[in-house]
């Protein structure tokens, strides 16, 4: 069976031209990193509209796509998409920083990211899952790895994010003045800026060494959309004169979806359809995560 092999830097190329003689409705690039059981799908029903169905899968222990066409096996690979711990970033560079669990990662987390891309002309906004939060310890989080996984899924095809797995490999709590210190002993040239939902700005004060936080990087606070920003002396009062000063607002338009009801909705069966990429969505089913029943041979998730 012939066998064509394509690198992840010509794939959209490829793609385009592939898609002159097999259309697809919607072709998700997906990371190399993940092996496991197959996702099926490529389209909201798992068949593109010639009605073939696709598999993602593994091949010697790297991720692949795979069409399934008679005597023919056409397999995209592409390299590991993401940034870890020991990889460094050109210097001079502005990067966003976006902690939090991801638990699981959604459409809000993305809107979120890229207003501040756009509003700080960022070059880059790091996405960094944390082992543990120390400001939601109540429940325990997903395992860090798949916290990740479903982020490289979410970020795939979007040079701009990166998935910086770095505080995953800690053990404990990651507190936000300990990340960005490691952070600037890597990337000594880089213009760090702290994003942060504006509704956490009145604990910022209590969080550890918050001058500290602001002196390594720019808080970036943005507004969810509810209720309107401090400003001014209000903003002084809360924060303090010497961080407020390190303090950017940015405007992103109201998204209600959040973590926690996405997994209240799959523990009670109901949709999450468009509150999260459809990659994310399939990998809840596959891996049964947050009580999602896992599909039927067959069944397309």
């Amino acid at each position: 069976m012939p066998v064509l092999r394509v690198e992840f830097a010509f794939l959209p190329v490829v793609i385009r031209w592939f898609q002159q003689f097999f259309p697809l409705a919607d072709f998700p690039v997906l990371p190399a990193w993940h092996t496991g059981s197959p996702l099926r799908i490529l389209s909201p029903d798992g068949l593109n509209p010639r009605g073939q169905a696709w598999r993602y899968g593994s091949s010697g222990g790297t991720g692949c796509l795979t069409h399934l066409l008679p005597n023919t096996a056409v397999t995209f690979r592409s390299r590991p998409h993401g940034r870890n711990a020991s990889t460094k970033a050109p210097a001079g560079m502005r990067i966003g920083i976006y902690g939090g669990t991801f638990d699981p990662v959604h459409l809000g987390h993305l809107l979120l990211a890229e207003q501040c891309r756009e509003a700080c002309q960022l070059d880059q906004v790091w996405f960094m899952p944390a082992a543990r939060s120390p400001h939601k310890q109540k429940a325990e989080p997903v395992a860090g790895k798949q916290r990740a996984e479903m982020l490289h899924f979410a970020l795939a095809g979007m040079p701009e994010f990166v998935v910086c797995e770095q505080e995953l490999k800690r053990e404990g709590v990651s507190y936000t003045v300990d990340t960005l210190k490691r952070l600037h002993e890597d990337q000594p040239g880089d213009e760090l800026f702290f994003l942060m939902g504006g509704d956490s700005l009145a604990d910022l004060p209590r969080w550890r060494e918050p001058e500290r936080i602001a002196e390594l990087a720019m808080i970036v606070a943005v507004n969810r959309g509810r209720t309107p920003l401090p400003q001014g002396d209000e903003l002084r009062q809360l924060v303090g004169e010497s961080i407020a000063e390190r303090i950017q607002t940015v405007e992103m338009p109201a998204c209600d979806v959040s973590a926690t009801d996405i997994r209240n909705r799959i523990a009670a069966g109901r949709s999450i359809r468009f509150m999260t990429p459809r990659s994310v969505e399939v990998y809840l089913r596959e891996h049964g995560l947050y009580g999602a029943p896992r599909p039927v041979d067959g069944e397309v998730p």
